[in-house]
């Protein structure tokens, strides 16, 4: 981070701050004092910039920005709602003058420190109200909330320094805005590959250096680990930790409602994890909310309920106006429907950057140096790649990787060079963009042969079904077991690193962009090439469940005792990442959405092809599966497995099937703490008669027998679907697999009877 836009923001928040507070000086006379002694220390900071190229005199200054940002927002803050700021500090001052002295003070360390660090290394930490509420906050769990996991803001995907400063003033300048604060999200949008994920991954790190990025949400199309409803919940854990009077209203929510913690309705979400616990949060100063790729969340039935709880401009009106979202999108027709003409949504679009993809095509190419530039390749060439981009940075970094050699040997740089240019003249006029013509050239720089064609249908489609990117071990792995005869992917994968990542130098294996998996999935765009991922699931149940066959075992970490819950062993992560295989992991995780996926795509003969290694699955692994996830703390996939298993095996094994849901229903709070309870707890008292325990005593002899009190049956059971609404009438489906409710406001709601979670809904107008 740099000092100077610090020292921007810095001295944009004081003049509005000062502004208002010369109109109330009457209110507080020791307010005067403080915005002087900001003057003056702002004096200071000007003149002490040019000795900031000295690394240790430069983090001293960067600390000072910071705090007289902090400082900045407290006064402004205060003038325009003293309550508020009161019951922000009065968990640490006495009152105000005490927070006023508390500043006075830490800026004369700061000046001190900045006299002595020409000569020491002096450790700086910066007072912050946001941290010191933290810090006072206590220390409760919030494990069971289902969060999503690799969806923050990463910096190596953020804008090349010196390119889109114009649109990142725009949004600063929003973000802190005094002006018009009504207007508290702001909207970007532009076409695939335009760059705007990299003007978010910017933004978000640049709010988070500053202290107030209250969270970042990156969706990613087709991969389920950042589905649309994991987002609130995640967004209230990013909040809670920052906010400990957030925290407390949250887990204070939860605590009168365990079932929110699975929920998946959007309106309910948003209303116990987010509307209610905001009431009492308490943070100083601009909060800003980073999302990305809104258009990736889901197709418009799925986003429609997201989409109107962001336009809803009474519901915004109740939140903390310090609070401002930030969001890309491409400009779906339902997405700028909806944020087109509401006055407190900022519409901007990603502007022109051809002299921005100019500079990063040098960048890539050249290197800033003639001794390192590209062999063959200099500025005239650079320059026609930029132009031939048409504005999109996608493309250009495409055009990069393929001059650079990604995917391509034996060749020079410059020969790739022309290779390319001719490829696009000889296919981009029969496509319908520069990004297609891209893919193709991509293509078909290396492929040609009728049958590497088909591979290579085959190995992208399996990269693009798969519900989380993998390692390429582990996608060798499942190759090996669902194409055993095929060497396809060592053949076809090395020459696709201009479209995938992760292929050289280890790494996540997934699209470069998610305009990748559009094109690839698009048969008007990619017509020969074109993948049908409905195809991949079959292949990918049959190697997913070799995978379990062969690594599933009885108290697969070693663990010792079940006195101990599962988060107080020592070195419990690394005992988890080490006996149980990236393989292992993502079949136990994702078995379910494979077998889902074939019982709504596949035919008959599929479905009855797995019936054997399902019913061997579900007779001798079925504990040690449910043991993993527990480990994986990840056995919310387990009912969505089983539901899946139970629809492809029909009448085999269903009460086998029914009573392991119900153990996971009783049983997993216990489960879940300490996993060897499953064996010593939770497998010992199953009912007398119920078909899990004949079938484990059949294959396990060392089970502890209850001697008086075991029930012969599983006890009544409610399954429990929260609605806030009043509920007015219920009915199951003909075959016993959905409920659908009717509240008193004329919606409908349909839940799975199995596990209680909303499966679509609420309908309106009924």
């Amino acid at each position: 981070a740099q000092v100077h836009p610090y020292a921007k923001i810095a001295s944009s928040v004081l003049l509005s701050a000062y502004t208002v507070w010369k109109g109330q000086r009457e209110r507080d006379g020791k307010i005067s004092g403080l915005v002087a002694e900001l003057d003056d220390l702002c004096s200071f900071f000007e003149a002490a910039r040019p000795l900031e190229e000295i690394r240790t005199q430069k983090k001293t200054l960067q600390d000072i920005a910071l705090q007289i940002i902090d400082c900045c927002e407290f006064i402004s803050h205060y003038v325009r709602d003293k309550s508020f700021v009161v019951k922000a500090i009065k968990h640490i001052f006495s009152d105000v003058d005490k927070a006023i002295e508390s500043y006075r003070m830490k800026f004369q360390e700061f000046r001190e420190a900045f006299r002595r660090q020409g000569t020491l290394h002096t450790q700086i930490t910066v007072m912050s109200i946001t941290k010191q509420l933290s810090d006072l906050s206590s220390n409760i769990t919030m494990m069971h909330i289902r969060c999503a996991k690799g969806t923050r803001f990463q910096s190596g995907k953020s804008c090349l320094p010196g390119t889109r400063t114009g649109i990142l003033d725009d949004i600063t300048n929003w973000a802190f805005a005094e002006t018009n604060p009504t207007q508290n999200i702001c909207v970007l949008f532009g076409p695939a590959g335009s760059g705007k994920s990299a003007i978010a991954h910017t933004a978000a790190k640049h709010f988070n250096n500053l202290g107030r990025l209250s969270s970042s949400y990156c969706f990613i199309r087709g991969d389920i680990n950042t589905k649309l409803s994991l987002f609130i919940p995640t967004l209230a854990r990013d909040i809670a930790s920052r906010d400990c009077q957030f925290k407390e209203a949250l887990v204070k929510v939860l605590g009168e409602d365990p079932s929110l913690h699975t929920t998946e309705d959007l309106e309910d979400q948003f209303t116990n994890f987010i509307e209610e616990p905001i009431s009492e949060a308490s943070l100083i100063g601009h909060m800003v909310i980073v999302i990305d790729a809104l258009d990736e969340c889901g197709d418009p039935n799925t986003r429609s309920k997201f989409l109107e709880l962001l336009t809803d401009l009474e519901l915004w009106t109740k939140l903390p106006s310090n609070y401002r979202i930030f969001v890309t999108s491409r400009p779906d027709d339902d997405i700028y429907r909806n944020f087109r003409n509401k006055p407190h949504i900022l519409m901007m679009e990603v502007p022109e950057a051809s002299q921005d993809i100019d500079i990063f095509v040098k960048h890539r190419l050249l290197k800033d140096t003639p001794s390192k530039q590209v062999s063959g390749i200099g500025p005239p060439e650079c320059s026609v790649l930029a132009t031939r981009s048409e504005g999109l940075f996608q493309w250009a970094d495409i055009a990069c990787r393929i001059v650079l050699g990604d995917g391509l040997g034996g060749t020079s740089p410059r020969q790739r060079y022309n290779s390319l240019l001719s490829s696009l003249q000889s296919h981009g006029s029969h496509l319908t963009g520069p990004l297609d013509a891209i893919y193709i050239a991509s293509i078909t720089l290396n492929l040609s042969a009728t049958e590497s064609k088909v591979q290579l249908t085959k190995v992208i489609g399996m990269i693009l079904t798969l519900a989380e990117p993998v390692s390429f071990s582990t996608l060798c792995k499942f190759w090996e077991a669902a194409f055993p005869d095929d060497d396809g992917l060592e053949l076809i994968l090395p020459y696709m690193a201009a479209l995938f990542s992760g292929i050289h130098g280890g790494g996540l294996i997934c699209p470069i962009h998610t305009s990748v998996r559009d094109f690839f999935t698009d048969k008007s765009r990619s017509g020969e090439f074109f993948v049908d991922t409905n195809q991949l699931h079959y292949p990918l149940s049959l190697a997913t469940m070799q995978v379990l066959q062969a690594e599933l075992q009885f108290n697969i970490c070693g663990l010792n005792t079940s006195h101990i819950p599962n988060e107080q062993i020592p070195d419990f992560e690394a005992k988890v990442e080490e006996k149980i295989s990236f393989p292992l992991s993502y079949s136990s995780q994702f078995l379910g959405y494979h077998l889902q996926e074939v019982f709504n795509c596949c035919g008959d003969r599929e479905r009855a092809s797995l019936h054997v290694p399902l019913q061997t699955f579900v007779y001798r692994q079925i504990l040690y599966w449910l043991e993993t996830l527990s480990l994986l703390q990840r056995l919310d996939r387990a009912p969505l497995c089983l539901t899946a298993i139970k629809k492809i095996l029909k009448e085999e094994s269903q009460e086998l099937i029914k009573d392991t849901l119900n153990l996971i229903r009783y049983g997993r709070y216990v489960i879940e703490q300490a996993t060897p309870h499953l064996y010593l707890s939770a497998v010992v008292f199953l009912p007398a008669n119920s078909k899990l325990r004949e079938t484990i005593k059949q294959h396990q002899n060392q089970i502890a027998r209850v001697m008086t009190g075991l029930a012969d049956t599983w006890p009544a059971m409610e399954g429990i679907m929260f609605c806030k609404d009043i509920i007015n009438s219920v009915a199951f489906s003909l075959d016993g697999q959905r409920v659908v409710s009717g509240s008193q406001y004329n919606t409908i709601r349909i839940w799975n009877a199995e596990t209680g979670q909303l499966v679509s809904g609420p309908f309106e107008g009924h």
